[in-house]
């Protein structure tokens, strides 16, 4: 039988993963506040600026997007913005929201083969730490 002490760690693991997808959905959304105010504050002037919406791509990357990150370089750019601690699911839900996600086994591989060469740590079930790139590598490797 198992008792709730025994379960602790694994109700903290779940709790510190709902935090980070909350801060993926906060990031998201104050990124749109942002777009709303901007469009708020043209005064009458938005009809003169032309749009591709939507602006934030929901589904799978497009095969229209050739110049879109794939695998690796795309879970590289993603995590560089927040070096650390990161879910598997946060690390798909973060290309989803950048419409770079082609599937989530492609991105199991990527972030899988990123530990092999050492530019993440595995840490736990499903849960990897990625370090800052230091600034002359990032620009290297643009």
């Amino acid at each position: 039988m198992t008792t709730l002490e025994q379960t602790l760690p694994e109700l903290e693991r779940e709790l510190a993963d709902a935090r980070r997808t909350v801060q993926v959905a906060q990031k998201r959304a104050d990124a749109l506040q942002k777009i709303v105010e901007g469009v708020r504050e043209l005064n009458g002037h938005a009809g003169e600026i032309a749009l591709q919406l939507p602006v934030f791509t929901l589904g799978p990357a497009s095969p229209d997007a050739p110049n879109a990150p794939r695998g690796r370089e795309a879970v590289r750019r993603a995590v560089a913005e927040r070096p650390g601690i990161w879910t598997l699911s946060e690390v798909v839900e973060s290309l989803r929201v950048r419409g770079w996600l082609t599937n989530r086994k492609a991105t199991e591989v990527a972030v899988h083969r990123m530990v092999n060469t050492g530019e993440a740590r595995r840490i736990g079930h499903g849960t990897y730490e990625f370090p800052a790139v230091p600034a002359t590598e990032a620009a290297e490797s643009c």
